[in-house]
């Protein structure tokens, strides 16, 4: 939350604690294990995955559909 903004919790402002986040390439992924299991099996099945990332699919989606 950016110092100019409203918070719930009467205005006390705590510092932030860092962490480290690991990230993958959601593409990649399903080209190595997602795509490749499918072709694996030989039978004409569907995949259905839920991509759930609280709006940043607009900035995932083309990067998806490129790949």
């Amino acid at each position: 939350m950016r110092d100019d903004q409203g918070s719930s919790d009467g205005g006390k402002r705590t510092a932030a604690a860092k962490a480290t986040v690991h990230t993958m390439d959601l593409a990649d992924y399903i080209v190595r294990y997602v795509a490749a299991r499918h072709h694996d099996t030989g039978r004409n099945h569907q995949i259905l995955m839920k991509l759930d990332i609280e709006g940043a699919e607009h900035e995932l989606l083309p990067h998806l559909i490129l790949t």
